[in-house]
C-alpha cells in the first residue's frame, strides 16, 4: 500500500529545518537558494537509496530524490491544520509529496504537496511502499 498523506507529512516533518544539498536530493544550486536552505550541489539525476542520513523516524530519503505517490486523493484540508487528515474519498488527482533531485528547495518542504492524475508518469515520480503495523 502507499502511505497516506498525512503519514508522508508526518515523516517528511521529522527531517530538517534547513534543505541541504548534503543531506538530501534537490536541485541546490545557487540560483535556487531559499531563505530555508543552503547552496550547494545539483546532481541532475537520482541517488541510490540510502545516500543519505535517515530522519528521526529512522527513515532515508525522505526528502528530495523523486516525488512519491501518496494513497490520498487531493483536496481541500478540514479546518486549519492537516495532521492526522485522510482526504477525500475520492477524485480526480493524487498526492505526490517529497520533492525531487528537479526540483528546488521549497518542493522538499513537508508543507509541500502537488495534485497528478494517478494514470500519469514523469521520470521524476516514484513511489515507496509502506505496510500496516497491527497494535499490540
Amino acid at each position: 500500500m502507499l502511505p497516506a498523506k498525512a503519514a508522508k507529512a508526518c515523516a517528511l516533518a521529522m527531517g530538517k529545518d534547513i534543505a541541504n544539498p548534503a543531506e538530501m536530493n534537490f536541485d541546490g544550486s545557487e540560483a535556487h537558494k531559499k531563505a530555508y536552505s543552503v547552496a550547494g550541489a545539483y546532481r541532475g539525476k537520482t541517488t541510490p537509496v540510502k545516500s543519505f542520513s535517515r530522519n528521526g523516524l529512522g527513515l532515508y530519503d525522505m526528502s528530495g530524490n523523486v516525488w512519491e505517490w501518496c494513497e490520498d486523493w487531493y483536496g481541500d484540508y478540514p479546518g486549519s491544520s492537516n495532521a492526522g487528515c485522510s482526504g477525500p474519498a475520492s477524485g480526480t488527482y493524487r498526492v505526490l509529496r517529497g520533492g525531487s533531485w528537479f526540483d528546488d528547495a521549497e518542493s522538499s518542504r513537508a508543507s509541500s504537496r502537488v495534485d497528478i492524475r494517478p494514470e500519469f508518469s514523469y521520470y521524476n515520480y516514484g513511489l515507496r511502499l509502506a505496510c500496516g503495523v497491527s497494535p499490540g
